[in-house]
């Protein structure tokens, strides 16, 4: 049994393909995936969500190394992150 849709400018219930609708991440440009998987990342720890928020301190219960892991992906999206903003907005300055 499939999932029915109305959107905000339908007028009956149809299935995604009948409206052409997309899923969030197929409608992602490529140089937005490294800010959603860094605010996806902040999310999961708990932090505030945001480019250059950084990240919570480390959540209860969670072990030391996997902490230290996300922190690692988190610094490496950063860097991403960055690239991705100079690659889009560094011809303007």
């Amino acid at each position: 049994m499939g999932k029915l849709y109305l959107p905000n400018w339908g007028d009956r219930f149809a299935g995604r393909s009948a409206w052409r609708l997309g899923y969030h991440s197929q409608r992602i440009d490529a140089c937005d995936r490294p800010f959603e998987a860094m605010y996806r990342l902040q999310r999961k720890l708990g932090g505030e969500i945001g480019w250059d928020m950084g990240l919570a301190r480390k959540p209860r219960g969670m072990w030391r190394r996997t902490y230290t892991s996300l922190w690692d992906r988190y610094e490496a999206l950063a860097e991403e992150c960055d690239r991705a903003f100079l690659t889009r907005f560094g011809r303007l300055f």
